[in-house]
C-alpha cells in the first residue's frame, strides 16, 4: 500500500494516462513469491484512485532477467512479450509499472509490442533501480 501511494501522491496525480499496464511477471515467479507485488500496487491504484488499469501484456518463455549478463537481457526477452487477444483497444497514452529497472531491456520490449498495438505516448515507472 506504501508504493501505491508514494506513486500517487508524488507522480500519478500530476500526469494525466489514460491506464496502467503492469509489466507481466512469469506465473512462476509469482508461484516462488508467493504474491504478485505489482497486481497488488496496481490493484489498490484502481481501488483507491479509480486509475484504470489494463493487464494486457503476457511474458511467456525466457530466461529470467535476473540471472543473464547486461548483452543477454538485452536479447533474452525478443518475441517473448505479447499483447493479449482480450484485451481489446490500447489506450494512446499509458504508464508502464515495473518492479525493477537495471538494463531496461524488459520496458523496451513491453514497449515495442504497445506501440505496435497502436499506443503512442508510453512512460514508465519503477520501484527501485538496480
Amino acid at each position: 500500500m506504501l508504493f501505491a501511494e508514494l506513486f500517487y501522491t508524488l507522480y500519478l496525480k500530476q500526469n494525466k494516462f489514460e491506464a496502467i499496464i503492469p509489466v507481466p511477471s512469469t506465473i512462476s515467479n509469482v508461484k516462488k513469491r508467493g504474491w504478485d507485488h505489482t497486481g497488488e500496487i496496481t490493484g489498490i491504484l484502481k481501488s483507491r484512485y479509480g486509475i484504470p488499469v489494463m493487464n494486457c501484456l503476457r511474458k511467456k518463455g525466457g530466461k529470467s532477467q535476473k540471472k543473464l549478463s547486461y548483452a543477454e537481457r538485452l536479447t533474452n526477452l525478443d518475441g517473448k512479450i505479447t499483447v493479449t487477444k482480450t484485451c481489446g483497444k490500447i489506450p494512446s497514452k499509458i504508464l508502464l509499472l515495473d518492479d525493477v529497472f537495471t538494463t531496461g531491456a524488459t520496458l523496451e520490449q513491453c514497449a515495442l509490442v504497445l506501440i505496435k498495438a497502436g499506443c503512442f505516448g508510453i512512460n514508465a515507472l519503477t520501484l527501485a533501480i538496480d
